[in-house]
């Protein structure tokens, strides 16, 4: 055996022994993280499949609007009824509202640009979706402590659900990441929690959620649920289970049935919950070009706005179907894992086909969210300290 043989031996010895030893840090933190990492090889949907997601030549997301904040990480956005409030939910774990009118402007003039002020609404634990409830109340979706609402009369902050109840013993188990809500026109509110893995707390004295989900994603664990809660009993229920990352929801323009971004399997997946098909789910959109964060529905156009984290990073996609290789990737020290820029897929409601794909340049900052306002729609980030806003093709 000669010594190039021998080298190659310890060497894949020294790989597989690193391989079993527990994560040394995560994303810059030092966490063990107790999933272990599946095999995962993402297939495309022969119908709405990614050779659909051609560049629109004629729109780049960088020549959009741009309103500048004096706060940072404005990842989802609600409007309130009469539409006057714009309201954000922000990493830091507080939630800010702006008044329209307010000041926008272009790229090139956004470094100079005066912050427009915002205004302090309450503090939760980590917000991540909101939205507005019939009765003009906010409800919020806080990955740190369960599903809440906001009382904008009373100035009343109160927790609808924060566990599950568990049949086969009558115990509760505790919801540890809720990420997204949307309330009916029958008040029955619909959310989705999207790992077993809770939020870290960061160096910045932050709850971190950018980490679990990482890690969550690339293990290719299937711990999401997509839930109900009814204000009238108070019952949370499980609708779906096994979702590689639950994240944004909205409902088609119908409330016949939701759709939601499963993030792990870069897809859209429809639960119906009207109708003969009540109860039954189907992958409505395969092999997104990237992560899919927020989505949202344009129920006049019949439009699905789906927010696109980041594309696919080229190493993951490598190593997805093998576990081991996962489990050696975590315990690189202080790695830190890109993916490619960001996006926005526009898809018909109806049949799933792809509409658009606004595209971003490198520099752009993530996209997590999207909301259609009075012919516009408004796009939400979670690292800068301002939104933008585009005008609908």
């Amino acid at each position: 055996m000669t010594q190039n043989n021998i080298l190659i031996i310890i060497i894949f010895i020294l790989i597989t022994y690193i391989a079993l030893l527990p994560s040394y840090s995560i994303y810059f933190l030092r966490y063990q993280i107790d999933l272990e990492p599946q095999s995962y090889s993402p297939k495309s949907n022969l119908i709405n499949s990614g050779d659909q997601y051609q560049p629109d030549s004629q729109f780049y997301l960088n020549d959009a609007e741009y309103v500048k904040l004096d706060v940072e990480g404005p990842e989802s956005i609600a409007i309130s009824k009469d539409g006057k409030k714009i309201y954000f939910a922000l990493k830091s774990g507080n939630i800010h509202s702006l008044t329209t009118p307010f000041l926008t402007v272009p790229r090139k003039l956004l470094d100079q640009a005066l912050p427009s002020k915002t205004e302090y609404v309450l503090t939760c634990g980590r917000p991540l979706g909101i939205t507005i409830d019939n009765d003009d109340n906010l409800i919020i979706a806080d990955s740190l402590k369960g599903l809440l609402k906001f009382d904008f009369r009373s100035k009343q902050l109160s927790i609808l659900t924060s566990s599950l109840l568990n049949s086969n013993n009558n115990t509760h188990s505790k919801l540890n990441f809720v990420n997204d809500v949307v309330v009916g026109k029958d008040d029955m509110i619909y959310f989705t929690d999207s790992t077993s893995l809770a939020p870290i707390l960061d160096n910045t004295g932050d709850w971190n959620t950018l980490v679990p989900s990482m890690f969550t994603i690339i293990s290719s664990i299937g711990h999401g649920k997509l839930l109900s809660f009814n204000p009238d009993t108070k019952e949370t229920k499980v609708l779906m289970e096994g979702i590689k990352y639950s994240n944004g929801i909205a409902f088609d323009p119908k409330e016949e049935s939701i759709f939601m971004g499963e993030t792990g399997g870069y897809r859209i997946i429809r639960y119906w919950i009207k109708g003969a098909n009540k109860g039954k789910s189907e992958v409505f959109i395969d092999n997104l070009p990237g992560y899919p964060d927020g989505v949202d529905v344009d129920f006049k156009e019949g439009k699905l706005y789906i927010s696109i984290f980041g594309g696919k990073n080229w190493l993951l996609e490598l190593i997805h179907p093998y576990p081991i290789l996962k489990n050696l990737l975590f315990r690189i020290p202080y790695l830190k894992i890109k993916p490619q820029k960001p996006s926005i897929v526009v898809a018909d409601t109806q049949t799933g086909k792809i509409l658009n794909n606004f595209q971003t340049s490198n520099d752009f900052p993530t996209i997590t969210s999207t909301i259609e306002h009075e012919g516009k729609i408004l796009i939400g980030n979670l690292l800068s300290d301002f939104f933008t806003i585009i005008k609908k093709k």
